[in-house]
């Protein structure tokens, strides 16, 4: 095991990754040059940029980030490739205490993992550089088989989870089936996470026009009326009435990419919300003639 964890530890010695900037010891590099934005250097000096300046200040923050989350990314895919190995090689040789030990650091490394995914697509976003590929697709079967995905995820906290889709129709779109499987995750796995148990969670499809509506709606906790009209700005996370505490989850990233994705498709997204009652989250996409 101690060898194990020496070789992973040793994957960050070409490029050390600053992990506590005030600590000296981890790094030569000043801990404000290693962690400041150039936005937050503005802010922090008391600066109000003009608005040109802010627009070059936009692009070097986007920029930062970019470089940031491309740095990240390296040493994680190591991290979740040693652990993949050494699982394979002795994971039947090691105690409940240590797979679960092992367990834990997967999850934790694949969650930073998506998150470098999401700062790497905000920056995408930002560039107008996000790539769609169209093709022709049965929007019901995916919708279906993203569903499908959910459903063990659904039954370990009692939710009931369904899928109604419009009957002996094949609902054709020309679309990006990677792209726009992220927006239903993301929505399916938000609806799930605000959900208490014994709750539902119902998507539907339905035709309307030339487009196919896609339906996300649950009887969960529900969103602050203040706070429907800033979900799909980016960083932006709602406090207290959705979260139950102070501390907002997730990254505020997950909705911003979605709403890009599906803009980039022709469509649009929107939400219908009350607290304590659920929400919907819908999205339009044009039907292939």
């Amino acid at each position: 095991m101690k060898n194990f964890f020496a070789t992973l530890l040793g994957s960050f010695s070409e490029k050390p990754v600053v992990l506590h900037p005030q600590s000296q010891e981890t790094s030569a590099v000043p801990s404000s040059a290693a962690v400041a934005s150039p936005v937050s250097t503005f802010v922090d000096q008391g600066i109000a940029p003009s608005g040109g300046t802010q627009s070059k200040l936009n692009q070097m923050e986007t920029s930062f980030v970019s470089i940031a989350a491309h740095e990240l990314r390296t040493p994680l895919t190591s991290i979740k490739g040693y652990l993949s190995v050494y699982m394979s090689d002795y994971g039947n040789s090691l105690n409940a205490d240590q797979k679960d030990l092992l367990g834990h650091i997967r999850v934790a490394t694949e969650q930073l993992l998506a998150l470098v995914e999401n700062l790497l697509n905000v920056s995408r976003v930002e560039r107008q550089a996000i790539a769609v590929n169209l093709e022709p697709m049965d929007w019901q079967a995916v919708v279906a088989e993203v569903v499908d995905e959910f459903r063990e995820r659904a039954i370990q906290k009692n939710i009931q989870l369904a899928c109604t889709g419009v009957p002996e129709r094949i609902l054709t779109i020309k679309a990006d089936k990677v792209r726009l499987t992220e927006v239903v995750s993301n929505l399916l796995a938000n609806a799930i996470q605000y959900t208490n148990p014994g709750g539902w969670v119902q998507v539907t499809l339905e035709k309307k026009d030339n487009e196919v509506i896609t339906s996300i709606a649950d009887n969960g906790r529900g969103i602050p009326k203040e706070a429907i009209g800033h979900l799909f700005t980016k960083f932006y996370r709602v406090t207290q009435s959705l979260t139950q505490s102070s501390n907002p989850e997730g990254t505020g990233l997950g909705l911003y990419i979605s709403k890009a994705i599906v803009e980039l498709h022709h469509g649009k997204i929107w939400v219908e919300s009350e607290v304590g009652k659920g929400s919907t989250f819908r999205f339009s996409l044009p039907i292939e003639s």
